[in-house]
């Protein structure tokens, strides 16, 4: 006799406001088994409603404006009889008269109080329309029987009719299917051309299920991405690495790591600024450690594959080690496609005839605080940005630390990889970083960016930045 109990007051003064509210009460007396589900999927399907409010509408329309604002779902029942915030309706599934509040939704089967005008309750309509119990907005929502509707006729000006089916939830899920014949206007050239059937699941409309319309919405997966292997490899790689320690950490080795396995790489570098627990393992030492655990030997990885990998070892760190890392991990696989998964300010560029072909993109939240992983920390793997590049014979990567890309700039780096092997490559990026690093008077990419920044002791916009320097070098040959 009053407002359901799983209907809130916000949705049901939501509902109140799309004239909703008579639908609710006569479905919830003659579909009692079925109203709870359906009210929950009301509730799932409540902001696609709320989103037909007009254009740039800052705040809740008001009752009038909603009407006119708001497409009409499906007509609502006629009053038999208004007086205040009483209205009497007749129930089309039982043919019983009943009374609703339109301000608090309560329900009577008698009459609110005495004096309330009287309704003559004859069997088959009385004054108000009479409708199939399939239709209305939740026949057309939950596949109510087919009918067949006769023509309508429309004064002067000519009005599209749609099907019951057709509007917000029936060209979502698909209404009951109805076969109509063309409207008869009156002073109109022709008769107005009957709306295409409303799409649906089958050729033949099914009741719609919570479960339904969840498996409907729920975002399909993306296909797994699959390495292709040729016949003949397009190329051979063959791959160097090299670490320096800041100066001061050169006697317990930095905070630095990398690994290399066959076509996979990675550089790990720790972040300083993070606390640390003594005789811990570092953070960035972990993840190359472990990396060999949760990748196949030899074999090329997906994206997908880099991603898992790195959350894995992650996993691990965050309970066996202390500290934080950025983490840039990579491969090369035999379709000859390079995959690269970068999370932090590490980056990797694709050298080519000497030029920069391709690049990472760094993740950072803001100036020298990149993405990076630490029990507890927000960023996970999945948050870094993705590379993929077809690699060609004769390409070089370079992938390092900020200790090499703050200190020289891409087209330098570039420069030191004509010819040779990646181990003296990657022994003159190396040794050339950290030359620049200890140069006061340098213009580096970070003292141009920290004079922006206004980074304290880099005002002047040059000098060099010491930090740990690692690099792995790959060349495609």
């Amino acid at each position: 006799s009053t407002r359901p109990k799983c209907l809130t007051p916000f949705l049901f003064d939501t509902l109140a406001k799309c004239d909703l509210g008579p639908h609710i009460m006569i479905q919830s007396r003659s579909r009692s088994n079925c109203t709870m589900p359906r009210l929950l999927l009301l509730l799932l399907l409540a902001p696609a409603a709320r989103a037909f409010l007009a254009p740039g509408a800052s705040a809740p329309l008001s009752r009038s404006a909603a009407r006119t604002s708001l497409p009409r779902l499906s007509a609502a029942p006629t009053p038999l009889a208004n007086e205040g915030d009483w209205s009497a309706y007749r129930d089309p599934a039982t043919d019983v008269v009943y009374y609703f509040n339109g301000r608090t939704g309560e329900s009577l089967w008698e009459p609110p109080y005495d004096g309330f005008p009287s309704i003559a309750d004859e069997v088959g309509g009385g004054g108000a329309e009479s409708k199939d119990e399939g239709e209305g907005l939740f026949g057309s929502l939950f596949g109510g029987a087919a009918t067949e509707k006769t023509p309508e006729v429309v004064e002067e000006v000519p009005v599209e009719s749609k099907d019951e089916g057709e509007g917000l939830f029936g060209s979502l899920f698909g209404g009951a299917s109805k076969e109509k014949t063309p409207e008869v206007v009156k002073e109109a050239p022709a008769p107005a051309p009957a709306p295409a059937p409303a799409p649906s699941f089958s050729e033949k409309s099914a009741p719609l299920t919570v479960d339904g319309v969840l498996s409907f919405l729920k975002p399909k997966k993306a296909e797994e991405e699959i390495i292709v292997i040729p016949d003949s490899p397009p190329f051979s790689i063959e791959m160097s690495s090299r670490v320096l320690p800041h100066p001061e950490k050169i006697s317990w080795g930095g905070e630095d790591a990398v690994w290399s396995d066959g076509r996979s790489f990675a550089v790990f570098d720790g972040v300083s600024g993070a606390d640390k627990v003594d005789g811990v393992p570092l953070y960035s030492k972990t993840l190359a450690q472990k990396m060999p655990a949760f990748t196949t030997r030899g074999r090329g990885l997906t994206t997908s594959g880099l991603v898992a990998a790195l959350s894995d070892c992650a996993t691990f760190a965050d309970a066996a080690a202390t500290g934080a890392s950025t983490a840039l991990i990579a491969s090369v696989g035999e379709d000859g496609i390079l995959r690269a998964l970068s999370l932090g300010d590490s980056a990797l560029i694709v050298v080519r005839d000497g030029e920069v072909a391709a690049r990472t993109r760094d993740t950072s939240h803001y100036f020298d605080c990149p993405y990076q992983l630490a029990d507890g920390c927000r960023d996970r793997p999945k948050d870094g940005s993705r590379l993929k590049v077809e690699l060609r014979k004769g390409d070089v990567l370079v992938a390092a630390s900020d200790g090499v890309f703050d200190n020289l700039p891409d087209e330098v780096i570039a420069g030191e990889v004509k010819g040779g092997m990646p181990a003296a490559m990657a022994k003159s990026i190396t040794d050339l970083a950290r030359v620049v690093s200890l140069d006061d008077e340098a213009e580096t990419p970070y003292s141009t960016q920290g004079k922006k920044e206004r980074e304290p002791g880099f005002e002047s916009g040059v000098g060099g930045k010491v930090d740990d320097i690692s690099c792995v070098v790959v060349r495609c040959s």
